[in-house]
């Protein structure tokens, strides 16, 4: 008797542990290989779907991999060139190698994004005369501008090795960086430098567009030659004009400009009349040779005397505003996010 109860007592212990312990051997089993409630095939779907970013070298490889096909200066002949180094010698021709890497950067990430714009916009809407290329509007012709031997005829051997081992840095940091709006690669305008001011799309291209919006750079006003001077005589002015249709100039060159110029926002003129014709400022700009249609023309012993402010077309981001910006301690994101309304950067 004294044995079954010994018997039933440990029959009863173990049957109690059992039933605390199994549990906890569920639970520690299951939990890493399903959440609860979440089938195995759902979990593996988001996994695909979901991968980790690449990582900066991954970024890299991927942009060395990519290219653009680019329509070479002759108009005929077209060639493809990776991304990675189409993008190191177009910042070398867009800005000074000096320049502060956050401006660098932003500037890697502008052309990149343009040039990706062209490409789709080419995708799109195919010209014959591109013959096929993504773009041919390069900063430097062709594809000699492309070349070592090109820019180290510009720079000389040294200044060569230590500026592209700069410029390649910055396009290495950006490697496949963005700038978008509604999910797609913006129309990623820029120029020198601005007024003071950039302009929006509408004031120089007539059409109205929601990322390149009118903002304030002022520090534009300390960048080099940011006011400039020519003077024509009453002749060159008169010859510059040749070709402009209807236009009729008096025997008194002081009455050949009236002052009624049309200005934008910051300071570019949209119209202005010479003789009997409006010019627009793009047209003012091309036939005179100005910096920029930022200017302003007086007409003093005989001859023409044109005040240009900044340098460019002034939409988008300022190069020189840029620079400012990241002497200040700005990043490239902040930059861009400066100078691009409603974008986003990735």
């Amino acid at each position: 008797m004294q044995k079954n109860r010994k018997f039933y007592a440990l029959l009863t212990l173990l049957c109690a542990a059992t039933l605390f312990f199994v549990p906890f051997l569920t639970v520690k089993r299951d939990n890493p290989v399903t959440p609860v409630n979440v089938p195995v095939k759902a979990t593996e779907k988001i996994t695909k779907t979901a991968p980790s970013p690449a990582s900066p070298a991954e970024a890299v490889a991927a942009l060395k991999a990519e290219t653009f096909t680019v329509l070479h200066a002759d108009g005929k002949t077209k060639s493809q060139i990776s991304c990675y180094d189409f993008l190191r010698f177009t910042l070398a021709a867009e800005m000074l190698p000096s320049f502060e890497p956050e401006a660098l950067k932003a500037q890697a990430v502008a052309s990149y994004t343009y040039f990706c714009y062209e490409r789709e916009r080419e995708k799109e809407n195919p010209q014959k005369a591109l013959c096929g290329a993504d773009f041919a509007d390069t900063p430097v012709p062709f594809p000699d501008g492309y070349t070592a031997a090109y820019w180290k005829k510009k720079w000389g051997d040294e200044t060569y090795d230590s500026a592209m081992k700069k410029l390649s840095a910055a396009v290495e940091a950006v490697a496949g960086v963005k700038i978008t709006y509604d999910g797609k690669p913006i129309l990623a305008a820029y120029h020198a430098i601005s007024s003071g001011k950039t302009d929006g799309a509408e004031a120089v291209w007539a059409a109205a567009v929601p990322y390149l919006q009118s903002v304030d750079s002022a520090a534009d006003k300390n960048a080099p030659d940011y006011i400039t001077t020519v003077r024509f005589s009453a002749e060159e002015f008169k010859a510059a004009l040749n070709g402009v249709s209807g236009i009729s100039l008096s025997a008194d060159p002081k009455t050949w400009v009236a002052d009624d110029a049309v200005r934008s926002a910051a300071g570019t003129v949209l119209k202005q009349t010479v003789g009997t014709v409006a010019l627009t400022g793009k047209e003012w700009r091309e036939r005179f040779g100005l910096r920029s249609a930022c200017f302003s023309v007086a007409c003093k012993d005989g001859g023409f005397t044109f005040t240009v402010k900044g340098n460019g077309h002034g939409v988008g981001l300022s190069q020189y505003g840029a620079q400012f910006a990241a002497l200040d301690g700005a990043d490239y994101r902040e930059i861009l996010y400066r100078y691009y309304t409603d974008v986003k950067i990735e």
